[in-house]
């Protein structure tokens, strides 16, 4: 894919004009909005057949869940799929799904009771052998993305045909909530060891819709399972997933009839939006954020005093007004205030301070404007106009931003050969804060480029948050753990964003969730 570099000039009208008010988290979108969400999402009597359009705004990575690495694929995975354990779309309060029940006899194995009569989209069975041969490939695969997910995972003993447990090396009290995630899709072990590498492009789960087709950067289609085991469900014939990467293009398509859903709308569209007759809006805040992520294990971002200084660099209340409107929140930690995990003294250990910013370039030897790093990012209009801004003050602290740009698969797999200093993309929500950390920081994880220790104590503290069970425990080795990522400045936030959804007034029963992961399986298309 090509891709172009790029230096970017000094400070943007876009942030001057920002200034340095701050955007408040909001506990809820707009009420206007939220009450067009709502109705939109109204339960009627569902009405059977049609098929849903619905535009989602990048490849995806692959169609294999335990090897992709994109937050925009589990609006693919999520059709074909169905995971061990699901989440409640308000709370993330577990409940069950393919598991009906789970138990703990003791700290470290984990029981889980399995549905019976689920068969994969290929006829075969689901059942406590076919877990096993999951977890043992995420185990195993080189190119897994969620072997750190459940890295407390030493085997899985089949108890009957449908239980089965998992053996813990430590006890790891986050691993239900794991299971809503990558590690609880499932797989058809029949067609992962037929498919082998094109398996990915290939997929077959238990979940609502049946893999059809795969237009590279066009479309994904599926179908109705007519085997599934929810009762009734699903209500769709089908959904055609068109991928078109400019928000603009996306929105325009839902108002001319062309599509019924556009996924990550633009913000700055939301006052449009609400005075459109076309179109219903959806505003859900989610623990979704836009982020930096650092490549701390290579020169010039092994040194702490830098990446400290472009923490210091962002006002991340000018940057939350210019790219998120009224809506959305600046993001201190990955952790919103609203959530019992977040922690104030961690959220204010790095303020707008440029001055501090540049004494600690200097500090690390560098003259004004001497020192250079690259950023990837996908482009896109959006992201183009949020590395512009980081861009405008990191060159006010005397620091000068190249840049790198592709398709958003492209970027992520130059990202994870090591290309670029740091990489701008967004961080989807993950059910428990604890999965959060291991995957941005522990050594064992793809999200962690450089595979580099950053302080053992942070990497024993993400350990102690998944064996602690008691909430104020938790809540205490939190606290520490967001201070160590702050103290280490090993992340960029910038933002936290709601799901933002454009509907057609035919869609019925959209229902956003708190993880920001938009899900089709209950839908229905008004006549």
């Amino acid at each position: 894919m090509p891709q172009n570099s790029e230096k970017h000039g000094p400070s943007r009208r876009a942030v001057l004009g920002a200034g340095a008010a701050g955007a408040a988290w909001l506990a809820a979108g707009s009420p206007a909005a939220e009450a067009q969400g709502r109705q939109a999402a109204r339960q009627q009597t569902p009405r059977r057949g049609g098929t849903l359009r619905a535009v989602v705004n990048a490849n995806p990575s692959t169609l294999d869940p335990h090897t992709g690495g994109q937050g925009t694929d589990h609006a693919f995975l999520s059709t074909m799929f169905d995971k061990l354990i699901d989440y409640e779309p308000d709370s993330l309060a577990p409940i069950p799904s393919l598991a009906t029940a789970w138990t703990w006899p003791d700290p470290r194995t984990l029981v889980l009771e399995l549905r019976q009569g689920v068969v994969f989209h290929d006829g075969t069975p689901f059942d406590a052998a076919a877990v096993k041969a999951n977890f043992e490939r995420m185990l195993t695969h080189p190119r897994s993305t969620v072997k750190a997910d459940i890295a407390a995972l030493a085997s899985v003993e089949v108890l009957a045909p449908d239980r089965v447990a998992l053996k813990l090396k430590n006890p790891d009290t986050t691993l239900p909530m794991v299971l809503t995630d990558r590690a609880g899709y499932m797989s058809s072990p029949k067609a992962l060891a037929e498919r082998g590498e094109s398996y990915g492009r290939n997929p077959v789960g238990t979940g609502a819709m049946e893999f059809v087709r795969w237009a590279d950067g066009n479309e994904i289609v599926v179908r109705r399972n007519a085997r599934y085991w929810k009762q009734g469900e699903p209500y769709l014939d089908g959904i055609v997933m068109p991928i078109i990467t400019d928000a603009t293009t996306a929105l325009r398509s839902v108002r001319a009839g062309q599509n019924h859903i556009s996924l990550q709308v633009d913000p700055q569209q939301i006052p449009a939006m609400r005075r459109s007759a076309d179109v219903v809006l959806s505003v859900k805040d989610t623990m979704r954020l836009q982020q930096c992520y650092i490549n701390f294990s290579k020169p010039p971002l092994n040194d702490i005093r830098l990446r400290q200084a472009i923490n210091y660099a962002i006002d991340r209340a000018a940057y939350t007004r210019v790219v998120m409107g009224e809506v959305g929140g600046p993001a201190h930690t990955h952790i919103p205030p609203t959530h019992w995990a977040y922690d104030r003294e961690a959220a204010s250990r790095y303020p707008f301070d440029p001055d501090r910013a540049r004494a600690l370039v200097r500090e690390a030897g560098f003259a004004p404007g001497a020192l250079s790093v690259n950023a990837s990012y996908a482009s896109n209009q959006l992201n183009a106009q949020r590395i512009e801004i980081i861009s405008s003050f990191l060159d006010r602290v005397g620091i000068k931003l190249t840049s790198t740009t592709g398709t958003l698969t492209a970027t992520l797999q130059q990202w994870r050969e090591g290309v670029g200093d740091f990489r701008m993309a967004n961080w989807t929500g993950r059910p428990d804060p604890a999965m959060t950390y291991a995957l941005l920081l522990m050594p064992t994880s793809a999200f962690n480029i450089g595979r580099a220790v950053p302080s053992q104590e942070l990497i024993d503290t993400i350990t102690e948050s998944r064996t602690a069970s008691a909430p104020e425990e938790r809540k205490r080795i939190f606290a520490r753990l967001l201070r160590l990522e702050r103290q280490f400045a090993l992340t960029i936030p910038l933002c936290f964003e709601p799901d933002i959804v454009a509907l057609s007034r035919r869609v019925r029963n959209y229902v956003p969730n708190l993880a920001g992961r938009s899900r089709f399986e209950q839908v229905w298309l008004a006549g």
